[in-house]
């Protein structure tokens, strides 16, 4: 998890409409997020004991937090970023209730919800309330992830303004790089900044079109 000094978010998302296009608000970005993460996880791992129905519900608020957690960056920010979340939350957790709840802790109990984050200069009582099924908590989560991508995309693009969301995984899973050749799990980050990429690419087509693969 990174732990980079902070950044003002307001500043990066300047920089960032400078980058991302510009994709309709409201009902079409949630819409998209939604298909974004069944393109990412069609449907729940048998091992999670949940139901289709559940699992369906359960995204759906997925897709609805994420959207909320990025309404404050500007609006030519938000499609990129938004699609940027839900890549953290496919790597991170696979979109797991256990993970989502907070029944399971990873990186030694030391991270918590889909985002996988670390306490740093949280509270306690901050902290667990990252996790959580309802839309409140997942919302916390989305918008914690929303930050911490922020501060790491800030840092990368502040040493090679060629960086994107794909250097800024790097860096936010590993707190020390933004290049996945310099760590230890450097498929897993090409791997992610691949999908986010084509993520990009194929939603901006439409809803129906989002794919996590192919080539951009």
């Amino acid at each position: 998890m990174i732990t980079i000094t902070k950044t003002r978010l307001t500043v990066l998302a300047l920089l960032f409409t400078l980058f991302a296009p510009s994709v309709a608000r409201a009902a079409e970005l949630a819409q998209t997020f939604r298909a974004a993460v069944h393109a990412l996880m069609p449907a729940p791992s048998p091992a999670w004991g949940e139901s289709k129905e559940a699992f369906e519900a359960r995204m759906d608020i997925v897709a609805v937090s994420v959207d909320k957690a990025v309404q404050k960056a500007p609006p030519r920010m938000q499609y990129k970023l938004g699609l940027a979340v839900l890549t953290v939350f496919w790597g991170e957790s696979r979109f797991s209730p256990l993970i989502h709840s907070g029944a399971k802790l990873g990186d030694g109990g030391k991270a918590i919800c889909m985002g996988q984050h670390h306490q740093l200069t949280r509270t306690e009582e901050e902290w667990r309330s990252l996790a959580g099924l309802d839309a409140e908590s997942t919302t916390r989560c989305a918008e914690a992830t929303v930050n911490a991508l922020a501060r790491a995309w800030g840092y990368c693009f502040a040493r090679d303004p060629k960086a994107t969301f794909a250097e800024a995984f790097v860096l936010y899973g590993t707190g020390m790089t933004c290049r996945p050749e310099e760590s230890r799990w450097k498929n897993i980050f090409i791997d992610r900044g691949a999908k986010w990429r084509s993520l990009v690419f194929s939603c901006g087509k439409g809803p129906s079109a989002c794919l996590p693969w192919g080539k951009p």
